[in-house]
Formats: C-alpha cells, sequence, structure tokens
C-alpha cells in the first residue's frame, strides 16, 4: 500500500515535469508565419482628415480625438466623412471608441453598423465602450461616413480615436 502511493506520486510528478518542460519548450520555439498570422498585419490610424461641416455650414477637417462641441447639439448626430485612399486590401475592420454616444457608420451609403438607437440594446443611455465591426470589404478608395449622437450635453462634439484593419489585431491594439 505505502510503496505504490509512492510510486504513483513520483510517477505523477514526472510526468507534470516533463509536461511543464514540454510546454516550455515549444513556447520558446520560432512561429511560423501560417502559426500566428495577424502578428504581421497592421492598424491604420484612421484618426486624421475627418471633414465635416461646421454651424455655418462650411466645410471643416479634424482629427480625433477631438472636442467640437460648439457644432452639434444634444441629440443631433455629428457627421465625419472620410474617404480612404491608401488602405490595406484586407483591413475591413474598424475600431471606433465612443463616449456615452449612438453610433451609425455607413461604407459609401450603405449602414454597415448602428449601435444606441435600437430597441435591442441593453442601455438607454449608451456607456462609454470600443466598437469593432466589419466594414464588409475594404474601405479603399471608399467613403466612409460616422454619425456620432452624444445622449449628454457633457460629450456633444467628442470625436474619439478610430482605427482599421483586420479584427484580431484591432481587438489586440484596444
Amino acid at each position: 500500500g505505502e510503496v505504490l502511493k509512492k510510486y504513483i506520486w513520483v510517477v505523477t510528478f514526472l510526468i507534470i515535469v516533463l509536461l511543464a518542460g514540454g510546454m516550455l519548450y515549444w513556447s520558446g520555439q520560432d512561429e511560423t508565419e501560417k502559426d500566428i498570422q495577424f502578428k504581421e498585419k497592421q492598424i491604420e490610424d484612421a484618426n486624421a482628415g475627418w471633414s465635416y461641416e461646421d454651424e455655418n455650414g462650411n466645410s471643416c477637417v479634424t482629427g480625433a480625438p477631438a472636442f467640437l462641441k460648439k457644432e452639434v447639439e444634444k441629440n443631433e448626430p455629428l457627421v465625419l466623412e472620410k474617404v480612404f485612399s491608401d488602405a490595406d486590401e484586407k483591413s475591413n475592420y474598424m475600431a471606433i471608441r465612443t463616449i456615452h454616444m449612438k453610433l451609425k457608420v455607413y461604407v459609401e451609403d450603405r449602414l454597415v453598423y448602428q449601435y444606441g438607437d435600437t430597441s435591442s440594446d441593453i442601455f438607454t443611455n449608451p456607456p462609454n465602450a470600443w466598437h469593432v465591426f466589419s466594414l464588409g470589404e475594404s474601405p479603399k478608395g471608399k467613403k466612409i461616413r460616422v454619425e456620432l449622437t452624444s445622449v449628454l450635453d457633457k460629450y456633444n462634439g467628442t470625436v474619439s480615436n478610430m482605427y482599421i484593419g483586420d479584427k484580431s489585431t484591432l481587438i489586440l491594439h484596444i
């Protein structure tokens, strides 16, 4: 009885040591491009070059993050537009941070993402959130329109960070 218990403990200990050693050995090996492809891909900082109209109807350009409070009223959308002339063909996801805002995103004139403006949303007051969503296609050469509608006076006209890339790289970035 007692010898058998010692034998089982020794064998169990050796198996654990071998498994741990094997895991350490293989984790230190070079990873192939095939194994982890998203490490190779880059995200595009989409913060610069967004056009909008000011309160006088003049066309203006802004970058993000920005605070354009005087341009919009509470519950009125701030509409930003940009054509991505040099986007990667494989970058078909977008990440946008919003602070207590409703969000709509269009590629050309096709709605591709909506948050905070449907009856199925959990929150009546949209929270501070990151949104990662598919554009359906590469934005290269396409006009992207982002509509940000603040539900709180404090955040009217707030434009937060925006990125273009593949889904896994964007999630790791944020």
